[in-house]
């Protein structure tokens, strides 16, 4: 049920939806695999993980 809704807000760059999926204190720890382009700083709270998601999201369709 959770991982239905994430990718379904996701899928259609809902950001009030995914902002209510998210717990207040969550942290996205980044991992590129060391390639290049990848996020490196840990992002913490809702809006910063939200945007962060939304925008891979846009840059990258198909890949989440």
């Amino acid at each position: 049920m959770l991982l239905h809704g994430f990718l379904q807000v996701v899928e259609v760059g809902d950001f009030a939806g995914f902002l209510a999926l998210l717990t207040e204190d969550v942290t996205l720890v980044p991992d590129g695999g060391g390639e290049r382009g990848a996020a490196i700083r840990v992002l913490r709270g809702l809006e910063a993980v939200a945007q962060f998601m939304l925008g891979v999201r846009k840059l990258s369709p198909g890949k989440l």
